[in-house]
């Protein structure tokens, strides 16, 4: 297994190109570009999490898998600070939902270990931003390493990774062509507040997971909401506010 045959899993995923389908090849085109190895430790290889608690696995066993070729699973795999960085699968669906242009300018709320915030860059290519919020502050210096390591000397003009409570967005970089939050906004979405949010991105696409349930995407034009779709049904680990060590 290696990277090439991630991105085919993530191309030919049956369940997940029901929501949206064919998969966009800028964003199999962008995921080819970002190797997850560099992003996962050993110590997560070292601990997979059970695939039997993730209904859009798919490929071999990782009991049955070599070290080396984990990374290449399509499977969450922990980072630390009891975080994961998501099943390609599922970052592959949230890019392609997003529909970035080149030269956009993203804010992503929370940035985990960076493999998602990779991808967004190489879809936004190298006159866009992505602005990328992160409250565990362990978890920037992880995906800063990361993210040098993958861009190098052209990530500070394309990537910037913040230490801070993103659940009202980042409005020092703002206006945002798109945003995407990669932690479940709640159990009932539409109570929480996008007031700020909304006003960092008066036009584009914002992209977020409840906790327990669909994908929602929503679309504006002139501060105005023109479009709300929910999508498929999903679990994610909850937004929290505030920052932590």
């Amino acid at each position: 297994m290696n990277n090439e045959t991630l991105v085919q899993l993530v191309a030919n995923h049956e369940s997940l190109l029901k929501i949206k389908s064919p998969r966009d090849p800028q964003v199999l085109a962008a995921m080819r570009k970002v190797d997850r190895s560099i992003f996962i430790s050993q110590e997560g290889l070292e601990s997979l999490p059970d695939p039997s608690f993730f209904s859009t696995y798919d490929g071999r066993l990782p009991s049955h898998t070599p070290l080396a070729e984990r990374p290449y699973l399509n499977l969450p795999i922990h980072i630390g600070a009891d975080q994961t960085c998501s099943q390609p699968s599922l970052v592959g669906l949230m890019t392609d939902l997003l529909e970035i242009p080149l030269g956009a300018r993203v804010l992503e709320i929370g940035t985990g270990c960076g493999y998602q915030t990779a991808i967004l860059a190489e879809m936004a290519g190298e006159q866009g931003h992505i602005t990328s919020i992160e409250r565990i502050k362990s978890l920037v210096e992880l995906a800063t390493r990361n993210l040098e390591q993958h861009f190098g000397s052209s990530y500070q003009h394309r990537v910037m990774v913040i230490h801070a409570d993103g659940s009202s967005g980042y409005s020092a970089q703002q206006p945002y062509d798109r945003i995407i939050f990669t932690a479940g906004i709640c159990s009932k979405p539409e109570q929480f507040d996008f007031t700020l949010l909304r006003e960092q991105m008066p036009q584009g696409i914002l992209l977020y997971p409840s906790m327990i349930g669909p994908m929602i995407k929503e679309r504006y034009q002139e501060g105005m909401l023109t479009e709300r779709i929910a999508l498929g049904h999903f679990g994610f680990v909850n937004l929290k506010n505030g920052t932590g060590p």
